[in-house]
């Protein structure tokens, strides 16, 4: 299943470190004048479907590789 762009935003927030709140509100900037009870919940819902737990891991992945060959060049 193909993310939608709000959702791949979303994992890359994540992936980059963000909470799974402060990722969501840049992902769906509509959000941000929500309830911080909503965005919690809707993030949240978001970060445990399977599409998205994976593409987080292998952003987190990309991200671990690109930092080893840093370290190494050194």
């Amino acid at each position: 299943m193909t993310l939608t762009p709000s959702q791949e935003i979303f994992a890359q927030q994540v992936a980059l470190g963000r909470t799974k709140a402060s990722a969501y509100r840049i992902a769906y900037p509509k959000s941000r004048t929500w309830k911080k009870s909503s965005v919690h919940a809707d993030a949240s819902r978001l970060a445990a479907k399977r599409e998205i737990v994976e593409r987080i891991q292998k952003l987190q992945a990309e991200l671990w590789q690109q930092q080893m060959r840093l370290t190494l060049r050194r």
